[in-house]
């Protein structure tokens, strides 16, 4: 602000674009080891890793739909494809906003996809 104070705005809107080759919304294809390998999935939970840290190490809590791998992918799968665990948006892409509350995964998320 201008008079020297600052304003918080809140958490960032997570943004992950799909990779239309990818065939898979599986947390075991995920290497952690190569902080960028998606090596077969849509969506790769790690693009938005480095806010999702810095968002939990500002709030001192952590983050449920973001602190392991599975629950990503659980999170973003739409479960009105049942042959194959398949995420929402599978050619584009999605956005998730923490919400009121602050904290990704939680029921007051506001996304581009789901319900």
């Amino acid at each position: 602000m201008p008079d020297g104070t600052s304003v918080n705005a809140g958490a960032p809107i997570l943004y992950y674009k799909a990779d239309p080759s990818g065939r898979f919304n599986n947390a075991t294809l995920v290497d952690p080891s190569a902080p960028r390998d998606n090596r077969g999935n849509i969506y790769n939970c790690l693009d938005n890793q480095d806010i999702v840290v810095w968002k939990e190490a500002k709030d001192g809590a952590s983050v449920p739909a973001f602190s392991d791998y599975a629950t990503f992918y659980e999170y973003i799968r739409d479960p009105k494809i049942v042959a194959k665990p398949t995420p929402y948006n599978p050619a584009s892409y999605i956005l998730i906003s923490a919400g009121a509350d602050g904290t990704y995964g939680t029921p007051d998320d506001i996304r581009n996809f789901g319900d």
